[in-house]
């Protein structure tokens, strides 16, 4: 599927989890989600409080990839931060601030209400 038949998908309200023989192996799903009118890819491993993990510059959800599951019992996600991966890349204005309220909207995306941020460079600084 195309980002543009995901982005359907997602604006239609439908998130279908995309599998992979890694993504197995770690027990976690690709998921495409809106996050504040931004089409949000995430790797995640639900269920609980969710720990959220944030990259660096540059850098993608598959930073996190290998610690998408933190533990038993423990959810995890790490997603492409706005403007990277395959998160969308929107003409605005990239200012931490803007990342921070991104994530906030990733969080209502995942209905959670609290969840543990851990963040590599910029996603330690969105974090933060």
């Amino acid at each position: 599927m195309t980002v543009e038949g995901v982005r359907d998908e997602v604006a239609a309200g439908i998130e279908q989890p995309t599998r992979s023989f890694w993504l197995e192996l770690l027990a976690a799903e690709v998921r495409f989600r809106n996050a504040g009118g931004h089409l949000t890819r995430s790797i995640e491993a639900p269920t609980g409080e969710p720990v959220v993990r944030l990259h660096g510059v540059s850098g993608h959800a598959e930073t996190w990839a290998h610690r998408a599951h933190p533990g038993p019992g423990l959810p995890g996600s790490a997603l492409d931060l706005l403007g990277q991966g395959f998160t969308d890349k929107s003409d605005i204005d990239y200012s931490v601030r803007v990342l921070a309220e991104h994530v906030l909207a990733f969080l209502d995306a995942i209905g959670a209400t609290r969840a543990h941020l851990v963040g590599q460079s910029l996603g330690g600084w969105v974090a933060a």
